[in-house]
């Protein structure tokens, strides 16, 4: 038997004009027969005879089944009070009509009545459908699937108006509708009956009703300040009609710490009936998915339901629940040995209180984690909802962890040694076979598989990290011992006991986790790098943060306690894009961190860098996830301790100290990449508002209106790049006016654009996001320098300027089936744009990459940037873009011929300039740096404007003093290029550390010297060297004082200097005469 969906027409003429007489529907009994809580009888409400009068005036029905009817719904069906409150007599006749409808289209039928109603209109919807009540009785059998169906059905159905109506949607729904997503959401009403639908003795089908309203703000959404908090200025007009003043001011004071602290605020209150109590929270709109199911998981996992609920949105862009939670029947207290309600307290009184207690505590849980694939352990009551965070955590962190190393893989490696060519090959097969092999769909099942194995790892987790557990938190891997045997124990094949160990391994290694912090958007893990061996990585990194959101999944990865690097988004154009950025993203984020650290050679950061994986079904929260990503990030460096007493009345609503096993104080210096050079501004006051001492040199790259230094602005990054394009020309007596370029990356970029205004060559090819544009003998620069300036891509570009008779042409990602000039069919722009740079059109005196996914040209493809002669297509190569290259295909190129530089030593302009941001944040007060930093109304300060000049005199002069040191030791060794980077980094960096923990450090005359060399003089007229030693981190200083004496000897003497010179080289340090 199928349950057909009733839909009703709008209009009562489409309905049959006659009717049996509908029989009496009983009101529901509890198992003991004691009347259902709350049942109130509502047939003397106002608005019945109005009700009664509009249906009989349609004269569709004879007045008895009007009146039979009537009667029920006022009176049996038990529909709770606030909804005769709530709703006008049309409105109400217009319900009854549609369940009049569907029970009459139900009566040819002898199957059991099973109400499904939908009704959707353009600005309003209503759903009807059945909801099984008895939830503490098992049940067996046929009786038992027939809930389960049931509960799935609902599921699936809040899912949609979850995804259709109320701005929480998730790709995953799968359900179709003919009409379009509501931006803003809608206002809505859920009632469940508390009598049942028929007098039949073994039925117990109560219904749930749905009634959603488009709102009609007093106030228009877009004049509307998303700080306003006053509800008379963002409210509903039918709902500012209908408020208590109590609401009201309890709304208003959740949405001001809802803005206060980014995370949603909650509340359980007190109800005037017994054994009920409201359950509110309010959170932005946007922020989070599928929360109106997740939250009816965790309370139903309690033993709880709602009789009804509302979702409330205001026109300031935030939306408060209303969810008002009763027990499905009494409470008694052996309930708590039932299956459905583990984890409660044993005690017997107050065990409703305790399941509200533990939905409030697991609430914040649900809007960081509302719904994974693994949400059916908490639906089916396995595990509770911190239990499934954790065990989605542990998923996540295996399947990017997980390591089985065979001896023919070991063996191999060691035949290899040291060749780099064929070094990152092994590595990206191990990666490879790993990732076949332990899937996210095998580890998942395992998870599923062995839920007692997940508690137990979770009990081991909050015992050292929970600051209201009854453990002193013993450090991290306390009980890895007992959870090995455990493993050994439980677990009888070696696949799944090797993923039960990687999170083994995730709890030693957590040193500190927001996960028990109340008010939290996203879970953050700060990783000992120490389960990370020599196989998985050339170099182990300091630190490692590890950040799980609701839509994204994150790292940020560093090499020294003092440490810079951009935030990366990372999108993904397809599920198979998805899946492939997935199982890449720790490598990805290492490599890149990991380039940066070489790259930060010349500056006293180490390396470091952030990615944010979008989850592939939503692309478009971007903003969203990066600041949850800051936020999440920010509770494990602030370690902010909330005081409240734990028995006192704001206990509840208090925040939880973090447990610190880490023991020292963070900085992270961030900085703007790929996607997120809009969101610097955001993250440093917000850093600001959340009480962070640093927040002026929290983030680089931020608008000239708070005092930053944007790369794009001042081309910073493009600097260091051209000096290495002029550098070579110069060595090979070229005229940059006589060549030909091509780029990837296009106008619209930072690079890109900056590229096109630095250079005067003849450009011949650029690939951007939008297609290719190809020209023969020159793209023309004036269109090109328009595009630029107006950081606009290619498909802005006007083709009549195009060559087009000499073989000019232009395909966008759009287009199919293009003729190009030589007659070649394109099929599809997508695939053409994303394969050209290995095209033989595209070839050139100069490749410069300002844009592209990494390991665009590797060792499986870069034989088509060769010749038939095996000549290089490119004479010079210079890496704009980090990581275009791999290193296997940077050594085949060196080898055919090609003068390439890598991205560690060219395109470090910008980390040079953000290291002087950073500088300039930390020695000036906030006062000062609001003075002289900062541009107002367009005017822009004496000290800003010569310090942004010093610091791109610097950028060119470090690039520089690096090609040379390059270019000498390549005629003096033959070492390729890419291989002395990466030497000259090493030694760089290695003697930088030496230094830092020498006694160099006590020479003060020297250390005066030093930083009169380093820090640009316009700061230090400001700041006097006195006053900059007190002001900067002990730690930075010295970072500047290793990081300076450490590149000048490197580049001075080369990689292979004397036993003697490094003496010479501070002996003559030494003799400088400070400038005072």
């Amino acid at each position: 038997m199928t349950d057909p969906i009733t839909r009703v027409s709008a209009s009562a003429g489409e309905l049959p004009q006659t009717s049996p007489l509908l029989p009496y529907h009983r009101a529901g009994n509890s198992p003991s027969n004691s009347p259902t809580p709350f049942l109130l009888d509502q047939s003397s409400h106002p608005s019945r005879t109005e009700v009664m009068k509009i249906l009989n005036d349609m004269n569709t029905w004879s007045p008895e089944v009007v009146e039979t009817e009537v009667n029920w719904y006022y009176g049996q069906l038990g529909i709770h009070e606030s909804y005769f409150q709530k709703q006008e007599p049309d409105a109400i006749a217009r319900h009854i009509m549609s369940l009049i409808a569907a029970k009459i289209l139900k009566s040819t039928s002898e199957d059991r009545l099973n109400l499904h109603i939908e009704r959707e209109h353009d600005d309003r919807a209503m759903f009807v459908v059945p909801s099984h009540g008895n939830k503490n009785e098992p049940l067996e059998g046929a009786a038992a699937n027939a809930v389960e169906t049931q509960q799935l059905k609902d599921r699936r159905l809040e899912n949609y108006i979850e995804s259709q109506y109320l701005n929480l949607g998730y790709r995953g729904t799968t359900r179709h509708s003919h009409r379009p997503r509501a931006e803003i959401p809608f206002r809505m009403q859920v009632y469940r009956t508390e009598g049942v639908v028929t007098d039949e003795n073994d039925d117990d089908t109560h219904l749930r009703l749905y009634f959603l309203q488009k709102p009609e703000f007093v106030n228009d959404p877009a004049t509307v300040s998303p700080n306003e908090t006053n509800i008379d200025k963002i409210g509903d007009v039918a709902f500012l009609q209908q408020v208590t003043p109590y609401t009201k001011e309890l709304y208003r004071s959740l949405m001001v710490e809802a803005q206060t602290t980014m995370a949603p605020s909650f509340r359980i209150l007190d109800t005037p009936k017994e054994h009920q109590k409201r359950l509110v929270l309010c959170f932005r709109n946007g922020t989070t998915h599928s929360l109106l199911s997740a939250m009816s998981d965790l309370y139903h996992y309690f033993k709880l339901r709602s009789s009804h609920k509302y979702v409330e949105p205001f026109a300031n862009g935030m939306v408060i629940f209303s969810v008002y939670l009763c027990s499905w029947v009494h409470w008694h207290a052996d309930d708590v040995n039932n299956a459905k309600s583990p984890g409660l307290p044993v005690r017997e009184k107050g065990i409703f209180d305790d399941a509200c207690k533990a939905v409030l505590q697991q609430a914040p849980m649900s809007f960081v984690l509302p719904r994974s694939a693994l949400s059916h352990l908490l639906q089916s009551s396995t595990l509770d909802q911190h239990e499934v965070a954790y065990a989605y955590a542990g998923w996540k962190f295996a399947h990017q962890f997980l390591r089985r190393y065979a001896d023919e893989q070991v063996a191999l490696a060691k035949i290899i040694g040291d060749k780099p060519e064929h070094a990152g090959l092994l590595a990206r097969l191990k990666m490879r076979l790993h990732k076949e092999v332990y899937t996210e769909a095998q580890i998942m099942s395992a998870i599923s598989e062995y839920p007692q194995i997940i508690r137990a790892l979770f009990k081991d987790f909050r015992e050292s990290h929970a600051s209201d557990s009854l453990s002193d938190n013993p450090a991290p891997g306390h009980g890895a011992d007992a959870l090995r045997d455990l493993v050994k124990k439980e677990v009888d094949n070696d696949f799944d006991a090797t993923i039960f160990r990687a999170m083994i391994d995730f709890n030693t290694h957590v040193l500190k986790t927001n996960f028990f912090k109340r008010n939290k958007v996203a879970l953050a893990f700060r990783l000992d790098p120490g389960f990370l061996s020599e196989e998985d990585v050339p170099r182990r990194p300091y630190g490692i943060f590890f950040i799980v959101g609701s839509e994204f999944l994150g790292f940020h990865i560093r090499f020294a306690d003092v440490a810079r690097g951009g935030i990366r988004v990372i999108r993904s154009s397809s599920r198979e894009v998805y899946r492939n950025n997935l199982s890449t993203l720790f490598e990805e984020n290492y490599n890149l961190a990991y380039t940066q650290q070489k790259k930060n050679k010349d500056i006293p950061e180490g390396g470091s860098k952030g990615t944010i994986l979008l989850s592939d079904s939503h692309q478009d929260k971007a903003k969203v996830c990066f600041q949850q990503y800051i936020d999440a990030i920010l509770d494990v460096l602030l370690l902010v301790k909330d005081n409240a007493d734990e028995a006192s009345d704001e206990a509840a609503n208090s925040d939880l100290p973090i447990i610190d096993h880490y023991g020292s104080e963070e900085i992270l210096f961030l900085g703007p990449d790929e996607g997120t050079a809009d969101y610097m501004d955001w993250a440093a006051l917000h850093a600001r508002k959340r009480g962070a001492s640093f927040w002026k040199a929290f983030t680089t790259g931020k608008s000239v209106g708070i005092g930053g230094i944007p790369h794009d602005l001042y081309g910073m990054t493009t600097r260091s790049v051209h000096q290495y394009v002029v550098g070579t020309l110069e060595k090979l007596d070229i005229d940059e006016n006589s060549i030909t370029k091509l780029q990837t990356g296009g106008p619209d970029g930072d690079l890109g654009s900056n590229e096109i205004l630095i250079s005067s060559d003849k450009t011949t090819t650029i690939i951007d996001g939008s297609g290719v544009l190809h020209d023969p003998l020159g793209i023309n620069k004036e269109e090109l320098t328009r595009l630029a300036r107006a950081r606009k891509m290619i498909d802005n570009f006007d083709v009549s300027k195009l060559n087009k008779e000499q073989g000019a042409f232009r395909v966008l990602v759009t287009e199919r089936d293009v003729t190009l000039p030589d007659g070649t069919i394109v099929e599809s722009g997508m695939a053409f744009r994303n394969g050209f740079h290995l095209n033989e059109l595209a070839t050139a005196h100069l490749f410069v990459p300002c844009g592209g996914r990494p390991k665009a040209v590797n060792a499986s493809n870069v034989d088509q940037l060769l010749d038939e002669d095996g000549k290089p297509r490119f004479r010079v190569i210079v890496e704009g873009a980090n990581l275009f290259f791999t290193q296997e295909a940077r050594l085949v190129l060196s080898d055919a011929g090609c003068i390439l530089f890598k991205d560690a030593s060219a395109n470090k302009g910008g980390v040079t300039s953000s290291s002087l941001e950073v500088l300039a944040a930390l020695a000036l007060t906030d006062a000062e740096f609001e003075e002289h930093m900062t541009v107002k109304d367009g005017v822009v300060p004496k000290f800003r404007a010569e310090y942004v000049q010093e610091v791109q005199n610097i950028i060119e002069n470090n690039a520089r003093m690096e090609f040379e040191c390059i270019w000498k030791e390549h005629e003096r060794t033959g070492i390729s290029n890419p291989v002395l980077t990466d030497t000259i980094s090493l030694k760089i960096n290695d003697l930088n550390s030496n230094i830092i923990t020498s006694s160099l450090w006590e020479k003060t005359a020297l250390r005066e010297i030093v930083f009169r060399q380093f820090v640009p003089k316009t700061l230090m007229a400001l700041v006097p060297y006195a006053t900059l030693m007190e002001r900067v981190p002990a730690a930075y200083l010295r970072a500047i004082f290793g990081s300076y004496l450490a590149g000048r000897f490197v580049y001075q003497f080369g990689i292979q200097p004397s036993d003697f010179a490094f003496f010479e080289f501070v002996e003559q340090l030494s003799s400088l005469k400070s400038e005072q």
